[in-house]
Order: C-alpha cells, then sequence, then structure tokens
C-alpha cells in the first residue's frame, strides 16, 4: 500500500511509531525478546542523536512494539540515524 505524503512535522507534536512482528516470530512479550526490546529503547538515550530523536514512552503489546518518539527539530519526518 503506498504511503500518503505526510505533513510537516512541528517539534512540538510527538509521532506514535509502530513496530510489527513477522508472522512466526516469537511474542514480543517473551522475556528475551521483551528485554532486548527495552534494552534497545534505553540505549537511544546514549546515541550522539539523543537529543534529536528521543523515545517518549512506549509499550510491547504481543505482536507489535508502539512508541511515541519525539524530536526537537522541525521539518518532514524521517527515519532514524543508523546507530
Amino acid at each position: 500500500m503506498p504511503h500518503r505524503t505526510r505533513p510537516l512535522h512541528k517539534d512540538s507534536y510527538p509521532v506514535h511509531v509502530t513496530l510489527h512482528a513477522r508472522e512466526g516470530l516469537p511474542s514480543f512479550r517473551q522475556q528475551r525478546v521483551h528485554a532486548m526490546l527495552v534494552r534497545i529503547l534505553e540505549r537511544q538515550k546514549k546515541r550522539k542523536y539523543a537529543r534529536d530523536f528521543q523515545v517518549v514512552e512506549y509499550s510491547v503489546p504481543v505482536t507489535r512494539a508502539r512508541a511515541r518518539v519525539a524530536s526537537s527539530r522541525s521539518g518532514p519526518p524521517t527515519r532514524a540515524p543508523a546507530p
């Protein structure tokens, strides 16, 4: 499904992000998988872009991970930089 053009992002509004698990992968709620996701989110705070991009809050249901992320810069939404 093609994505529609996104409106200009304002830095005062967090963005909702959802990551979906592929079929056949373990539940995100499994202890090891959940711990890995939490470690990744916690490490984000120490990355060089941490001031520009931060996870405000997150939840980890069974087949997806949801997060609200905020950026300190305005402009079109972009992908987070690779670690």
